[in-house]
């Protein structure tokens, strides 16, 4: 299809190229016409000369795009004739390098993490009784949301307590 299309421009170009000689040349015959000097006849017979042979070149192209156009009407018919490319676009999903954090700059983000979030997790950080993990989820949405029953979902807490005080010294929970 690609072929076929540079045929069919290079086809259109060559014709209008040899149109263009052609409007040149015939100017060049009625300028020479007009001053109609007797210099000038053989420059005028050189001129319709030429503009002959343009009129036939130009016919040959129009010859070779009625065939082209012909071929066209031919071409069967499916995805690869008819469709065109609306866009081509590449995206390469390239990860910026991250460098590795150091201990102090692990140790200051933390920090500055817990002074920021103190309050949540020391009301998250150890949920009173059995139904502290249900409880804390209604407190944090600031209700049930919905028909005012409280979910089916039990959750159990296997995991040794929390002590918000651990984390906010930053030391290993459970110790």
């Amino acid at each position: 299809m690609e072929q076929f299309q540079k045929e069919k421009e290079e086809l259109d170009k060559g014709c209008r190229e040899c149109k263009r000689k052609l409007a040149e040349c015939q100017r060049k015959l009625k300028e020479l016409e007009v001053a109609e000097a007797e210099g000038g006849r053989a420059e005028v017979a050189r001129l319709q000369a030429e503009a002959q042979q343009l009129r036939n070149e130009e016919r040959g192209w129009e010859s070779k795009l009625e065939e082209l156009r012909k071929k066209e009407k031919n071409m069967p018919w499916n995805v690869d004739t008819l469709s065109k490319d609306g866009f081509s676009k590449s995206v390469f999903n390239v990860k910026p390098e991250e460098e590795e954090e150091t201990e102090e700059q692990k140790e200051k983000k933390h920090k500055s993490f817990v002074e920021r979030y103190e309050k949540q997790i020391k009301h998250f950080g150890e949920p009173p009784g059995p139904w502290g993990v249900s409880t804390t989820i209604y407190d944090s949405r600031g209700g049930w949301g919905g028909g005012g029953f409280p979910p089916t979902v039990t959750f159990w807490v296997i995991s040794p307590p929390l002590n918000p005080s651990s984390i906010l010294a930053g030391l290993p929970a459970g110790g």
